[in-house]
């Protein structure tokens, strides 16, 4: 097996969007380069893969350099597509094994945060100073297509500026990261990665809808309140009175529940700060929330402070739980503790898995 860049190596990869990536030459060739000093100094290794490089190999002998190299050994067969060729002349985890490899050495919450990412819609990534200002829209437009791949949109804030928030589409389903966890059978270390894999609820648009999702639904053991009764991004077609009150033709509910004894449908919609923190946005999700609420639906706006808050979350917890008619968790001391725990993971920088 050739060497195969894996782990957060292959994370930071994945979340550079094409326009970017197709700006960066290709590593050097191993027949020009055979000390690795050049593919080192190269800017595709220092600006996007990160030093040391992360790769996977089968052969303990191979554990060399590393000061250069993290390298991770995989013994047997990997599951069929486990392995791409990247455009820049080397080989690559697919998005499902980089989760695997990063799984053997961080926390669950960190695993969980990177899961969420890669099968949501969103990527977080700010380039450095001298590729953006490179990144005009024609530069980007003909770095995508040498990668083969549509741009990804940059979300932009109420002002015009640019974020470190990307629109994408998923790199993993969570159900195929599901299959991928029990394909790897017996390895060492499948059963905690496919008990993460589980907890992904669905598709999120943003690291607040994930946090929101990931504190609302994990089980009380690892501190989240169990309620994991509902969908992300669920699209709505709205009626004819709906449409007219929101001006949209359709919309997405951030987390939709779904509960059999409920008199309405309960939807939450996350109002990020980046793009909600003005008084057009305010009015274009009034108006949103108004559609949604004349086809009988309940809509509840979660702020970030409500979530940074612990007391102010769990109130809205609790405002849920009574909606959706379930009884308030009576929380014992250890799961207190990983309630606590569990905040102190997710709530801190995405940017930096």
């Amino acid at each position: 097996m050739e060497d195969v860049i894996c782990d957060i190596s292959a994370f930071n990869y994945y979340r550079v969007p094409p326009q970017v990536l197709g700006l960066y030459p290709v590593l050097p060739a191993a027949v020009d380069d055979p000390n690795h000093n050049k593919k080192l100094l190269s800017p595709l290794a220092t600006d996007v893969l990160g030093l040391p490089i992360h790769r996977l190999i089968e052969d303990r002998q191979k554990r060399t350099g590393a000061r250069r190299y993290r390298s991770h050994l995989f013994k047997g067969e990997l599951p069929f597509g486990s392995v791409r060729q990247t455009p820049h002349d080397f080989s690559i985890a697919s998005p499902a094994l980089t989760l695997f490899t990063l799984s053997r050495r961080v926390s669950r919450y960190t695993l969980l945060k990177a899961m969420y990412e890669m099968c949501g819609s969103f990527s977080i990534y700010t380039p450095p100073q001298h590729i953006a200002s490179l990144l005009t829209r024609e530069n980007g437009r003909k770095a995508s297509e040498a990668m083969g791949s549509a741009p990804w949109e940059q979300v932009s804030t109420h002002d015009g500026k640019p974020t470190n928030l990307w629109k994408r589409a998923p790199l993993v389903m969570p159900d195929e990261l599901v299959s991928y966890a029990e394909s790897l059978r017996p390895t060492n270390g499948y059963r905690s990665f496919l008990e993460c894999a589980k907890l992904v609820s669905g598709i999120t648009a943003s690291p607040f809808e994930a946090q929101l999702s990931l504190l609302l639904s994990l089980p009380h053991k690892f501190g989240g309140y169990g309620i994991s009764c509902f969908e992300n991004n669920q699209k709505i077609r709205l009626t004819k009175a709906a449409r007219l009150l929101s001006g949209k033709q359709t919309c997405y509910a951030d987390l939709l529940f779904e509960q059999g004894d409920m008199d309405k449908q309960l939807i939450l919609e996350a109002q990020g700060a980046t793009v909600h923190n003005n008084d057009r946005s305010a009015l274009l999700d009034a108006d949103r929330a108004t559609g949604l609420q004349s086809m009988g639906y309940n809509v509840i706006m979660v702020t970030y402070e409500q979530l940074r808050d612990e007391q102010r979350f769990d109130a809205l917890a609790n405002l849920v739980l009574k909606e959706l008619g379930m009884k308030r968790p009576s929380w014992n001391s250890r799961q207190l503790e990983a309630r606590s725990e569990l905040r102190r993971h997710i709530l801190g920088s995405w940017d930096e898995l």
